[in-house]
């Protein structure tokens, strides 16, 4: 195991590091088809009742979230998202963004906990020309905004039947309200732990943030789009 966690950690240092109640209703279907669908287990991606079920704000707002959570189902978190899906989420992306109710997103407490990655224009985080390194299951990506500090988690199987646990560790320096620069610190493959390179670095800008759904541009021009992951606390040590 040890010698598959360093080849994979070999595989990960030339890998591009940016960076992660209600009823049911006709969104939620679509979200159990889209699991159904994938040979991944069901984890906790908010479920969109919750998420629209009570809305809070605008319900223009409510609509933007809505269209573009519906938009990124089908995608595999990007994974299968052709040049015009992508063009697509782009546009109700950016008709989020323009809605956003806490534009100062890194001192608002919202920012603050486990997220779940539902849709990424990184093909580096997605693995898609690497599927060793392909992630298998959900894609956390946990936040403490006042201990300026960022965790990145996930499974991959590099093998049948070996499923091991991935993280990457950050620290955050914020250069705006609502952007940091990213330097990760620490890779942890299965029982091994690396030391990241001073290279191994980034920078996000939180666009969009509530109780519910937060929106990041990558330093490298990157979308991702994530969900809060409800009653699922940090990997935060």
């Amino acid at each position: 195991m040890v010698s598959i966690a360093l080849t994979l950690v070999g595989l990960l240092l030339s890998t591009n590091l940016e960076s992660v109640r209600a009823g049911p209703s006709q969104s939620s279907r679509r979200v159990a088809r889209h699991r159904q669908q994938t040979t991944e287990p069901a984890t906790a991606w908010v479920s969109l009742p919750s998420v629209f079920g009570s809305v809070q704000g605008s319900s223009k707002r409510a609509t933007a979230k809505q269209e573009l959570l519906d938009a990124i189902v089908p995608l595999k978190r990007g994974l299968t998202a052709s040049d015009e899906d992508k063009a697509v989420v782009e546009k109700l992306a950016q008709k989020v963004e323009k809605l956003n109710p806490n534009p100062k997103s890194l001192s608002s407490p919202l920012v603050n906990g486990r997220w779940e990655l539902v849709y990424t224009t990184s093909m580096s985080i997605l693995s898609k020309k690497n599927p060793v390194m392909r992630p298998s299951g959900p894609i956390y990506q946990d936040i403490d905004a006042p201990g300026l500090r960022a965790l990145n988690a996930q499974y991959i199987q590099p093998i049948p039947f070996l499923k091991m646990p991935y993280q990457v560790s950050a620290e955050l320096t914020p250069t705006t309200s609502s952007a940091t620069d990213v330097q990760f610190k620490e890779f942890t493959v299965g029982p091994l732990k690396i030391k990241a390179p001073e290279r191994a670095q980034s920078a996000i800008d939180i666009t969009y943030v509530d109780d519910e759904v937060r929106v990041t541009r990558g330093s490298k021009g990157n979308l991702f789009v994530l969900v809060r992951a409800a009653g699922m606390e940090t990997g935060f040590r």
